[in-house]
């Protein structure tokens, strides 16, 4: 049986697009360890800085995103917070809010608008 996963890549805004879209494909490939049956179906950019669409964090963003999904991979982005609506263009899933399950089971940690 093989297992799949989303592999997640920290602190991306620390680091250029080459160096992203390189850790990316290392783990791409990771389903090519002859040793056993893994795959890896998904990216998840974790302190995505996506709550304000501008040009550096469009294209930084756009650039990681197109070359993942060029991969065939499901892009995940964190931010942590409320997300431009722009960025769900590039991104199959956005994380907006990061709290305690109790949070969440009680009301108090989600607020809808």
């Amino acid at each position: 049986m093989s297992s799949c996963w989303d592999m997640w890549i920290p602190n991306i805004w620390k680091r250029s697009t080459a160096t992203v879209n390189q850790e990316v494909e290392t783990y791409k490939y990771w389903s090519s360890y002859t040793k056993g049956d893994i795959a890896v179906d998904g990216i998840f950019f974790d302190d995505a800085a996506v709550n304000q669409w501008a040009s550096s964090s469009s294209s930084y963003m756009t650039a990681i995103a197109n070359h993942a999904h060029s991969l065939n991979l499901t892009v995940t982005f964190n931010p942590g917070t409320i997300a431009d609506e722009q960025f769900f263009d590039i991104a199959d899933k956005i994380v907006m809010i990061e709290d305690a399950y109790s949070s969440y089971s009680s009301g108090t940690g989600v607020v809808i608008v």
